[in-house]
């Protein structure tokens, strides 16, 4: 039981020597999230509030349907997450090392934190040179695009991935992996479809600096649950745990113009 939540990695591109380019783009799913971070180039996106200009190393989320025009020589990667009901949110660009220690002297910045325990988030991975990362597991999908940079990536059975701007890329729920570097450094874009963290109603710094006779209150009691709050999906998940459906594919590229879908269960 509990909430099924789909999630649909797209690349777009109008550098590909393949074929024609493709311009326009879209997600026209009614609802649900989608995540986006422009690499290269530059992209207009349109969502039910208007028009939003990005640019390599802007990202952002916002409410489903979205369609894209992508100018030449752009490079973008979107995410569509559903359920889930986003803050509409826009950044970038990116920063030239994370703000908060990893593992193996990487570092992470939570680009898109997740608005309550359990949602979808969207991360930026550094990694400087010379990385030779502790080999590890993920108890959901991870997928994105490298930012910029070069490295390799390493599943369990040594094969190898090599990565370089532009790179989409998945790896599935509990596939060994670790990430490398040389003499470059490496920036990666990654999606999570759910997060052990995040405010719940009875955790959020509002709540938790509010004090009576100096100790935080207790907004558990009768007269503090009559609240009137936004409903949304993530409102009815009242713990989190999250079981992904196994799959036999190990580290993949997705190719541009393509999609791959990964379901993921959060209780």
């Amino acid at each position: 039981g509990g909430l099924l939540r789909r999630s649909t990695l797209y690349g777009f591109e109008t550098l590909s020597k393949r074929g024609d380019p493709h311009p326009a783009a879209e997600i026209p799913r009614g609802t649900g999230a989608v995540f986006v971070y422009v690499s290269l180039g530059r992209v207009m996106l349109v969502d039910q509030h208007g028009t939003m200009e990005l640019r390599a190393g802007h990202y952002g989320v916002t409410k489903a349907p979205v369609s894209f025009q992508l100018a030449d020589a752009t490079r973008m990667v979107a995410i569509h997450s559903e359920p889930f009901t986003p803050l509409r949110s826009f950044g970038g660009p990116i920063e030239a090392k994370g703000r908060l220690r990893y593992v193996d002297g990487c570092s992470d910045t939570l680009l898109l934190p997740p608005p309550k325990l359990a949602d979808p988030c969207l991360n930026l991975l550094h990694f400087p040179p010379g990385i030779r990362q502790t080999a590890h597991t993920h108890p959901s999908v991870r997928c994105g695009l490298v930012a910029s940079g070069e490295g390799y990536c390493l599943d369990g059975g040594s094969r190898q991935l090599q990565l370089q701007p532009g790179t989409v890329w998945v790896i599935p729920k509990g596939v060994q992996h670790s990430f490398h570097t040389t003499w470059k450094e490496l920036k990666v874009i990654a999606y999570h479809p759910e997060t052990d963290w995040g405010p719940m109603d009875e955790n959020h710094p509002m709540l938790n600096r509010t004090l009576v006779d100096g100790s935080k209150i207790d907004n558990r009691l009768a007269a503090h649950m009559r609240a009137d709050v936004l409903q949304t999906e993530q409102s009815f998940i009242e713990k989190w745990q999250h079981r992904q459906m196994e799959g036999t594919f190990g580290l993949a590229i997705v190719q541009p113009q393509s999609q791959l879908e990964v379901l993921t269960v959060v209780a």
